[in-house]
């Protein structure tokens, strides 16, 4: 985001800039010396590196081409970057997902109301209480409740926000909801 913001100002700043230069620099001619000390007098980096962009672009198609080339590159890396991102920020608010009761928990400003993941292990706690594993990396813990038979890996699930703090957890094709509480 910075970088498209960075690049838009100072494509701007160029354009404001260096319009004697430009002006100075004829379609296919090469730029005027006065043209190019116009460039060279702008403080602001992204702005002399456009004036001299601007500059190379009126030479010829050829330059014209490669600096647009360049230019859809630029604009192509900051979307990547961008969506890149986004998607850490939607993971990382997903692994916040019921740790209000872990240790060293400081509070969740973006809450959500539920996840769905797959169980990669289920195990059994020395209470007879099912431990459920989650392919996100996971552990939540049945709460309440009589034993829960046997739950293949792969089943997919899903976890919802309960009343006072609790946590709802239902099975794909398995007609059964069980309280649960995170582990980590």
């Amino acid at each position: 985001m910075k970088t498209t913001a960075w690049l838009a100002a100072g494509t701007i700043m160029a354009a404001v800039t260096a319009g004697p230069a430009l002006a100075q620099a004829p379609s296919g001619q090469a730029p005027s010396s006065r043209a190019m000390l116009d460039c060279a007098a702008i403080d602001d980096d992204f702005a002399r590196l456009a004036c001299y962009d601007g500059l190379a672009k009126a030479m010829s198609p050829e330059a014209r081409a490669m600096a647009e080339k360049r230019e859809a590159e630029g604009r192509r890396r900051a979307e990547a970057e961008a969506a890149e991102k986004a998607a850490r920020a939607e993971a990382d608010r997903k692994d916040r997902f019921g740790r209000e009761g872990v240790l060293g928990y400081k509070g969740d400003p973006e809450r959500i109301e539920q996840i769905e993941a797959k169980v990669t292990e289920s195990l059994r706690d020395s209470l007879g209480k099912s431990v459920f594993i989650l392919d996100n990396g996971q552990m939540w813990r049945q709460a309440e409740g009589f034993p829960m038979p046997p739950v293949k890996a792969g089943t997919a699930v899903v976890i919802k926000r309960g009343s006072l703090g609790s946590y709802r957890m239902t099975f794909d094709r398995m007609n059964r909801t069980v309280q649960v509480i995170r582990m980590r």
